[in-house]
């Protein structure tokens, strides 16, 4: 093969991988717009945070996690499926059932060394639980956000009266993906475990028993 050849058969490789990338991005752009709308800005927030002498004075006898029927639920294994509730980390099944015992769990983990003398129950309803997707999980890069977000209120166990008013906690995260996930996931930690201890972490900061995860950030997601 002559140099000339040569140089131009590189340049159509180069050229066919150009091409190809510059058709992967046009698809999975327009995968993203047509199956829902996508954001860059996201936060982790909530009003106040409950004063740390007031939450160790407290111990959880109860956490009560409703699902509303309200929301929308689906198992497409899309982009950005347009739905309330998107949740791939159990076995097909009850979605909302198993949202609210993940949310259990997050929530009874974060609240475990509160020991005071006054009982508490913490209610919760939620009103989003859009997790990333397997596809999302797989071949996405910087893209993924698990976008979740519950009204929390503690009430006293035996008196029944309200000890904070209703609060809208957004517990978004960006989730892992892409190598970083499959690395997680070959070590035995799943997206379960990382969605509750995302949760957990925005909880204990909310009870003063933590740090403060109030913060913005960007990222692709729905």
């Amino acid at each position: 093969m002559t140099q000339e050849m040569t140089t131009r058969t590189r340049m159509k490789d180069g050229f066919s991988r150009r091409k190809a990338l510059r058709l992967s991005a046009f698809g999975l752009a327009v995968l993203v717009a047509g199956c829902g709308v996508t954001r860059n800005d996201w936060q982790v927030a909530y009003p106040d945070a409950v004063p740390a002498e007031q939450a160790r004075s407290w111990h959880v006898t109860a956490v009560n996690v409703v699902t509303p029927q309200t929301l929308t639920t689906s198992d497409v294994n899309g982009w950005t499926p347009d739905y309330d509730i998107v949740w791939h980390g159990d076995e097909p099944g009850d979605r909302r059932a198993q949202v609210s015992a993940l949310m259990t769990t997050a929530i009874r983990s974060a609240t475990a060394e509160l020991k005071g003398k006054t009982p508490v129950t913490i209610s919760v309803t939620m009103q989003q639980f859009h997790a990333i997707t397997p596809n999302v999980e797989k071949y996405a890069n910087f893209t993924g956000v698990h976008d979740i977000k519950f009204t929390m209120q503690v009430v006293n166990a035996r008196t029944r009266k309200p000890l904070t008013p209703p609060t809208l906690i957004e517990a978004n995260a960006p989730a892992l993906v892409g190598s970083k996930a499959r690395n997680a996931r070959a070590q035995g930690y799943t997206q379960k475990q990382e969605v509750i201890e995302d949760v957990a972490k925005v909880v204990k900061g909310y009870f003063s028993l933590g740090p403060d995860p109030r913060h913005g950030f960007s990222r692709l997601g729905r």
